[in-house]
């Protein structure tokens, strides 16, 4: 799950909410396929009304706008987009400038000199393992202890870290210091309000780097094992092939029947349902009514692969714009980059699963996320079924079912790291 979730949750309703819901908003998105507007009754400037609230900052706004947009013919709202969204930033998508497949963030175009000769550490070669996190303002503690956590116990000094900053933030490091730790800052300015969708900058990260292995990670992660291991294992794949750990797909703590079954997420449809949002969204986003029933594959928070499978991946999901972009901003009000992430991946590569021991949950009830932690002479050990953990997975924010009710602020999050550092973390 992304770090981008909002600073508090309260139990009914997320924090952009106002008190009262307004009257027209209900508590659940119906979950039938809405009826379509009618073709004599086509208001395009109501549409295009509609395109332009869809930069709204609240989210749960975002998702009412959609819930219209989406009776509209799947032609139309091409066309609104088309004429509202990119004719407000017409240098967006062309010249100089590109952007991610999910259209989160502007960046310089990478020329081949950017890609393969920015400066390195005198004793490092060039890396055929790169790591990619996203950092917006706001978040910059959980750059920090990543970072730290990757250099401390990752095993992969060669391996560079691109860093997509987008607006500017403080990364609280020197460029000398970055240059030795062999981090490769990309800057970015914000198309679209931030939430756990700026995940999708990441999806386009095979655009500025040369390595031929690519390691997607979630900024509240901790690197607590070596990733030398993973390192052979993404090698070893075919060049088809995108792994990851299997998600318990994303529940909504909104919606009752997401915490009563986690079992009814086991597909696509089902996780798209439990959102609160109908599965009919699926075809309409990727004209393909087969993936609506294929299994819910990763967790966002960490996926790895060959660049190739990287590429394809992204590729795919900017073909599917712009209703990808709108969906990913308003089919529900999170992580609908994640359930793009698993479309595409069975629509053009080859999912592996890997042990949880890769991305282990630490916020979660499910027993079979469970891991174990103890001190031993060397200092704090994490495993999971006897195997030594590799990536500790937080939520920088988290309220949970009544079922389960935890929350995991961002300060718990960095005291457990000085914690984890001062004991000298085992690792692998």
């Amino acid at each position: 799950m992304s770090e981008e979730m909002p600073e508090e949750m309260p139990e009914e309703m997320p924090e952009e909410m106002p008190e009262e819901m307004p009257e027209e908003v209900p508590e659940e998105v119906p979950e039938e396929v809405p009826e379509e507007v009618p073709e004599d009754a086509l208001d395009v400037d109501r549409l295009n009304a509609l395109m332009r609230e869809m930069t709204d900052p609240r989210d749960w706004r975002r998702v009412q706008v959609f819930r219209e947009i989406r009776r509209f013919p799947k032609h139309l709202i091409e066309a609104s987009f088309r004429r509202v969204r990119q004719a407000a930033g017409p240098d967006a998508l062309q010249g100089d400038y590109i952007t991610d497949p999910l259209q989160r963030a502007l960046f310089a175009r990478p020329t081949s000199d950017f890609i393969t000769d920015f400066a390195r550490p005198p004793e490092a070669v060039p890396a055929d393992f790169a790591l990619a996190v996203v950092l917006t303002p706001g978040y910059e503690h959980l750059f920090s202890t990543f970072l730290r956590s990757l250099r401390a116990f990752g095993g992969v000094p060669d391996a560079t870290l691109l860093v997509f900053a987008i607006d500017a933030p403080d990364l609280g490091f020197s460029a000398e210091e970055l240059t030795a730790l062999n981090v490769r800052v990309i800057p970015g300015r914000g198309l679209a309000p931030f939430g756990a969708s700026i995940k999708g900058v990441l999806y386009g990260a095979w655009r500025f780097t040369d390595a031929r292995y690519l390691i997607l990670c979630d900024l509240d992660t901790l690197v607590v094992g070596s990733l030398e291991g993973l390192r052979a294992t993404v090698a070893n794949l075919s060049r088809s092939s995108v792994a990851g750990v299997q998600a318990l797909a994303p529940a909504n703590p909104l919606l009752a029947s997401a915490a009563e079954d986690r079992g009814a997420n086991d597909t696509v449809g089902a996780a798209v349902r439990s959102q609160g949002a109908p599965d009919s969204d699926v075809e309409l986003v990727t004209g393909r009514a087969d993936l609506v029933d294929r299994p819910y594959l990763f967790n966002g928070g960490f996926v790895a692969g060959h660049r190739e499978a990287m590429e394809a991946v992204g590729r795919q999901i900017a073909a599917w714009n712009p209703l990808a972009v709108l969906w990913a901003e308003g089919g529900f009000a999170w992580f609908a980059e994640e359930v793009l992430l698993t479309l595409a991946i069975h629509a053009v590569a080859d999912p592996v699963f890997l042990s949880r021991r890769y991305n282990l949950f630490s916020h979660n009830d499910a027993p079979e996320t469970w891991f174990h932690s103890e001190m031993t002479p060397k200092g704090l050990r994490l495993s999971y079924q006897g195997q030594p953990a590799v990536l500790l997975h937080f939520m920088s924010n988290l309220a949970g079912t009544d079922k389960s009710p935890r929350l995991m602020l961002p300060k718990m999050y960095e005291q457990i790291m000085e914690g984890y550092a001062l004991h000298g973390g085992e690792g692998i």
